[in-house]
This record gives structure tokens, sequence and C-alpha cells, in this order.
């Protein structure tokens, strides 16, 4: 009993990310495989003109970039929780480049357009 308690010690001291589970405090959530989300600014919304014209702010995504790519799932909280959706687009860091987002799932998707100079869309 001694050796399973030091080796199961071991794990959880060697490192962060070690451990294959997780306890979020005050979340219920236990015993799930860990997921390193990674934050990024953007914006979201439903309407180009309005995606190219809105402040951004803090989502999180599980790609391994610091920005995500397609077919990552964009969230809004650190533990992965609550993925964006009913978004159709996104735009990063206030870039000029406009990116689908799947609004049933939160999946990254492919690009769409542009904002011009102006704040408004090309496409």
């Amino acid at each position: 009993m001694v050796n399973l308690i030091l080796e199961i010690h071991k794990t959880f001291e060697s490192g962060l990310g070690v451990s294959p589970l997780r306890y979020v405090v005050g979340s219920g959530t236990e015993g799930f495989a860990v997921v390193r989300l990674t934050p990024f600014y953007a914006v979201i919304a439903n309407s180009t003109v309005t995606v190219c014209a809105q402040g951004e702010f803090q989502l999180y995504h599980d790609g391994a970039g610091v920005r995500p790519t397609s077919g990552d799932i964009v969230y809004y909280d650190v533990n992965g929780s609550s993925p964006v959706v009913t978004y159709q687009y996104i735009l990063l860091d206030n870039a000029p480049t406009i990116y689908n987002l799947n609004p049933g799932t939160g999946v990254f998707g492919s690009i769409f357009g542009t904002c011009a100079g102006g704040g408004g869309p090309t496409s």
C-alpha cells in the first residue's frame, strides 16, 4: 500500500499535466482527461459587418498553436465546458481575415473573407 501511495504522489508531483485526471474546484468536474486550452483574443458574430467592427475579447481553443486552426474547437472558458456556438464568424486578434465558425459545434473553419480598411467586409 505504501508503494502505491508513493507512486501516486510521484505522478502528481513530477510535473504539471502528468496526471490524466483533473479536479476543478467548485465545478463538480472530476476524473476527465486534462485538456490544455490556449487563450487568444478574437471577435465573434453572425454578421461580417459586425465582426469587423466589434471589440475583441478572450476565448480559448484546444489546438496546439497560439491561434486556432481549422478543426480546433473554440471555447468561452478555460475548462473547455462551453464551446462557442450560435456564431458563424470569427476574427482573430483584430486581424483582417474572417474565418468561418461552426455555429453548432464551435469548430474553427476555413477563411471566409477579409475586413476592408474601413471596417467593412470584402466578401
